[in-house]
């Protein structure tokens, strides 16, 4: 993040897997986070500094990438969780009535970009239902099948970015 703000970035959006909490956000969704919160601690540019940011995605780009993705759902609530374990379906359970998405990387990405002061909004790609939320058997090898499947969209998402917000 360091090395963006240095390089003059002045919005991010950020592309990540995600588990579904919900059967109401199937695999193969797209969804734009609105909010979100870490069961991990999150890094910071500050170390030792005491300085108070309010962490957030930023509302003007994700109602854009709204606009410019209208398949997308256009809100959820995202839980990060320290990889690269699974959860379990008693922890998946637990978030599930806190979030609607479970992945492993947006929370830090999005406190980082606030504190460097950069515009960031994330595109979560649903690649799977979260440990215990339909009778589907989970496994690692079958994320990444379905991840791969995603490719393809994922691809035709970033050109309809880099082709509206460059």
């Amino acid at each position: 993040m360091a090395a963006l703000a240095i390089s003059g970035v002045n919005t991010i959006v950020s592309i990540g897997s995600a588990g579904s909490l919900h059967t109401s956000i199937p695999p193969d969704s797209c969804v734009l986070p609105d909010d979100y919160l870490s069961t991990t601690p999150i890094p910071s540019i500050f170390n030792h500094s005491i300085c108070h940011i309010m962490p957030e995605i930023n509302e003007d780009l994700r109602i854009t990438l709204s606009r410019l993705i209208p398949d997308a759902i256009p809100k959820g609530r995202y839980i990060q969780v320290r990889g690269p374990r699974l959860e379990t379906r008693s922890e998946i359970a637990a978030f599930a009535s806190i979030a609607d998405l479970v992945g492993m990387t947006i929370a830090s990405e999005a406190t980082l970009a606030s504190e460097l002061k950069i515009p960031f909004a994330a595109i979560c790609t649903v690649d799977n239902y979260a440990n215990g939320i339909t009778d589907e058997k989970m496994s690692y090898d079958r994320i990444v099948k379905h991840a791969h499947e995603n490719q393809k969209k994922t691809d035709e998402i970033v050109n309809i970015i880099i082709k509206n917000l460059s």
